[in-house]
């Protein structure tokens, strides 16, 4: 038997009325790993970041993370096992600091057991907005953040979290500058080297899912067509039928 799974769902399906948004999805995801996905718009991406998450419950299915199964666990309960999400549109606290939305999810952490203190925790998030080049706006309030500036401190927001060990990114590079996608694909390729965070990547964006994944999952139509490197999913009839239409 190999190494465990650190993400696996079995035939995980998800649909609304009569439409399948997502179909008998069976996706394994070893730790360590920064995984791509790819697929025409209306493929299923999104919805099966909102199944792994806990925003939708599945129709039919189960997700195992670590070995647990988790597809009837709450969101909370998953981050707090230590998944965490980004989300296409930031959702920040527009009328709070750059500085006071980075230490909310560790605060709202501190119930548990490891107690930390403010200072420790006002400390990592100095850290990790120097990481992100963000740190001369710790003060600014977040509602003033560009686009791409509020993508990069969701972001970052999301290394707060203790343990980290997996990250679903749901298009983290849309609307953003060249000058944020390179800070973004940055911090990705040094927390999966340095702290080995696993990382699954929706994405459009060829060049970067290219620098960034050693393996791609192509949706259509709500199931997985291929899996395998970007070259290998590149010329798979399948995968060229779904973008260019037959």
């Amino acid at each position: 038997m190999g190494t465990q799974a650190l993400l696996e769902t079995q035939n995980l399906s998800k649909r609304f009325g009569g439409l399948t948004a997502v179909h008998r999805v069976s996706l394994r995801l070893e730790p360590g790993e920064i995984r791509g996905v790819i697929g025409p718009n209306g493929s299923g991406k999104t919805t099966l970041v909102n199944l792994l998450s806990g925003l939708y419950d599945p129709t039919e299915g189960m997700i195992f993370f670590g070995g647990e199964r988790i597809d009837r666990l709450r969101p909370n309960l998953r981050t707090a096992r230590g998944m965490i999400r980004t989300f296409q549109i930031p959702k920040l606290f527009r009328h709070m600091t750059v500085l006071e939305n980075m230490m909310v999810p560790a605060l709202a952490d501190s119930q548990q057991a490891h107690k930390t203190s403010i200072e420790e925790v006002e400390e990592k998030a100095w850290n990790l907005l120097r990481f992100v080049k963000l740190d001369h706006l710790a003060r600014a309030q977040a509602a003033d953040l560009s686009g791409g500036q509020a993508m990069l401190l969701q972001i970052a927001r999301g290394f707060m979290i203790e343990p980290l060990k997996l990250y679903l990114m749901d298009e983290p590079f849309a609307g953003v500058n060249p000058v944020i996608k390179e800070v973004i694909m940055e911090s990705i390729l040094t927390m999966n080297r340095e702290q080995g965070v696993t990382f699954l990547v929706v994405s459009h964006e060829m060049p970067t899912i290219r620098r960034l994944c050693q393996k791609i999952s192509v949706m259509h139509e709500g199931a997985i067509i291929a899996e395998g490197g970007i070259e290998e999913v590149a010329n798979d009839p399948l995968v060229i039928e779904a973008y260019l239409g037959s």
